[in-house]
């Protein structure tokens, strides 16, 4: 399962990659994998912490919020990329500070949040 999550990962902030592979099934099942986490931990908050439990609402959000996100962080990759391009370095430069940037601070901040 990991292998499959941390595989997604990669290949979602690759610049190269075409905006057409977020719409596969590894990616569906990376989605469907962090919303029964993060509903659990909901469910831990709602009850240790009383906060009103709305189970529908926080699917939809969670849902929309990482689609979105999905897109986005490829997007913001694919931004990068071209910017460095445009900035002078060369292709392989700007691929390399691209994935490092990108991946630093996803993997680093995000996925350890």
């Amino acid at each position: 399962m990991f292998d499959v999550l941390y595989k997604v990962f990669l290949e979602t902030t690759d610049p190269k990659t075409e905006y057409d592979r977020l719409y596969s099934l590894d990616i569906a099942f990376s989605i469907l994998i962090h919303l029964f986490f993060y509903m659990f931990v909901y469910s831990l908050l709602v009850f240790l912490f009383k906060v009103p439990y709305r189970p529908i609402s926080m699917l939809f959000i969670l849902s929309i919020t990482m689609i979105i996100g999905y897109y986005s962080r490829l997007s913001r990759s694919k931004s990068i990329y071209t910017i460095l391009k445009n900035m002078g370095y060369t292709e392989k430069e700007s691929y390399n500070k691209t994935m490092s940037t990108i991946r630093n601070g996803y993997f680093n901040w995000y996925f350890l949040g």
